[in-house]
This record gives structure tokens, C-alpha cells and sequence, in this order.
């Protein structure tokens, strides 16, 4: 088994779906289905479970997952080990997808290739201390440090949790909701916003608030039933989805956003980096700068 192989095996995993995972890899989904297969005939079993179009690992896959992120690692660090500084790709990891605004004013100017990486909260911290990371974008709740001579912080952006409701709902009529309010409301979400998602669970903790997650989809799914005639769900979203998504936009046109109130439902969102490495990120710097601030 090679390593395309493995590293396809990853990409169907991070995305629960082969359409989106073959449109990430820029290879047809019948030619990604086919590697699919013939891993799982190589290793005599299977790595996922089939539930409509997602495709929701199991044991043997988690397994297989785990070589398949340490032989990623690896590579990363050959690639890093024999590239000049000029060469070398640039690592952005963030917990929030914003990150389009940047590019087309990054790429007038320089033209030095970005790894670009939405992760979860807790995994932050580990990327930006002990892994490859030259930048990472989060809050300060989850990276746990202060600004120092070594770490410099950059505030970009502030984060607003709202809640998604119908225009036809009577929650609609509000405009602003604190999270205790929502204890026991049976609410959706989709499978595919990881910032959001585990800043959303973290709010819930933090207020001892428990909801009912009715419903998870995947993104496109989840267009397609904003888009339908069904009975449209309840869903938390961010102010930073209205930001880097048109599609996201124009999908919400029928439903109202709500204030949500209560401890931590509102973060800054900062760009952090060493300063070791400021030099080398002066254009991904600057660029952030004339976006953002």
C-alpha cells in the first residue's frame, strides 16, 4: 500500500464524504471509490459505515488513521528538512474559516505555497508548541498563553455564536437569546464546521446548558435542505460563516440570526506566531494587517 493511497484514505475521512473528498484531491469520486476499495481489499476489512452519502469511520478505519496522520507528519517533516527558506511552504492552522479574505491580496505579492488547515480548539495548542505550525489562528481560551518576547499575538477578529432559526419561527422576532434559554430545545448541526462545533460544546459546559442535537448533516446536505420546501431546523452558526461563505449567504436568506448571550459565546479571534519566525512570515503578516486591522 502506497502512500497516495493512505493519504486519500485521510482526506475521506476528514470530509464523511467521497464527492467532497475527490473535489479536495482534484480526482474524479469513481477513481477515489475505487481506492477506497482496493485499500479495504488489501486490508480484509472495512473502514467505514455506510449512512446515506456519509461515510462514518469505524474502529478498524480510526486504526488505520492513526499510521495514516503519523506518516503525514513524517513526509511533512522530510519536505520541511530538505526545502530552502525560500521554498518552504508556509503551515496556517485555524479553528475558523476566514481565511479567504486573505488570499487574493497574499498571492499579489508573494507566491510562496500555504498549507492551509481547519482543526479543532484543543488541537491548537499542540501544533503551535510541539508540531509544524508556523502560524495558528485561535482564541485565547484554547491556546492558554500570553503574549511574550517569544509568542506574539495579532487580534483579527471577533466571533459572535448566533442561533439560526426560520423566519417563520417565533424566535425569529428576537434579537438576542442567552444560552440558558435553549436547555432541552432540540437543535441541528452539521458535521463539517469543527471550530464551531467544539466551541459550541465548550459554551454549553461552560453555562450547564444541555440541548438535543436532533439532526447532524453534513454541509452539502445541509444546503440542500435550506434550499428545499422541508421544514427548515434550528442550527447554531457563527458571524465568521457569513463572512468567508456567499453560498452561506445566500442560503440563509430565509432564516433570521439571533444574538446568543452568556459566558463565552463571544471570543477574539487572534493570529499567533514566534517571533523567531517573523522574518519569514513578513507577507502573511502584512497581508493580515491590511485585511483585518
Amino acid at each position: 500500500m502506497n502512500s497516495d493511497k493512505i493519504l486519500q484514505f485521510k482526506m475521506i475521512a476528514q470530509y464523511e464524504n467521497i464527492t467532497r473528498a475527490s473535489e479536495a484531491l482534484f480526482i474524479s469520486a469513481p477513481a477515489l471509490s475505487k481506492t477506497l476499495s482496493k485499500i479495504e481489499a488489501e486490508l480484509g476489512c472495512h473502514l467505514f459505515e455506510r449512512k446515506g452519502k456519509r461515510l462514518l469511520i469505524n474502529e478498524n478505519g480510526r486504526k488505520l488513521l492513526e499510521f495514516a496522520n503519523q506518516m503525514e507528519g513524517l513526509l511533512k517533516q522530510i519536505d520541511r528538512a530538505f526545502a530552502s527558506a525560500e521554498d518552504r511552504e508556509l503551515f496556517v492552522y485555524s479553528i475558523c474559516n476566514f481565511f479567504s479574505f486573505i488570499m487574493e491580496n497574499y498571492f499579489r505579492e508573494s507566491v510562496r505555497s500555504i498549507h492551509y488547515e481547519l482543526v479543532q480548539n484543543h488541537s491548537i495548542p499542540d501544533l503551535f508548541f510541539h508540531k509544524d505550525a508556523d502560524v495558528v489562528v485561535s482564541d485565547d481560551f484554547f491556546m492558554k498563553s500570553k503574549e511574550s518576547d517569544q509568542v506574539m499575538k495579532m487580534p483579527v477578529l471577533n466571533e459572535q455564536l448566533l442561533l439560526s432559526v426560520p423566519a417563520e419561527n417565533p424566535l425569529a422576532q428576537k434579537r438576542s437569546i442567552n444560552i440558558k434559554e435553549l436547555n432541552g430545545m432540540s437543535i441541528m448541526r452539521t458535521s463539517d464546521i469543527k471550530g464551531v462545533n467544539d466551541w459550541v460544546e465548550k459554551i454549553l459546559e461552560l453555562n450547564h446548558v444541555k440541548v438535543r442535537w436532533a439532526l447532524t448533516l453534513d454541509a452539502e446536505s445541509y444546503h440542500d435542505l435550506l434550499a428545499s420546501d422541508l421544514v427548515r431546523p434550528i442550527i447554531f452558526e457563527s458571524s465568521s460563516q457569513y463572512m468567508s461563505s456567499k453560498e452561506y449567504r445566500r442560503n440563509s436568506a430565509n432564516r433570521r440570526s439571533i444574538k446568543v448571550t452568556g459566558e463565552y459565546t463571544n471570543r477574539m479571534i487572534s493570529v499567533w506566531y514566534n517571533r523567531a519566525k517573523q522574518a519569514y512570515l513578513e507577507d502573511f503578516i502584512r497581508c493580515i494587517r491590511e485585511s483585518f486591522c
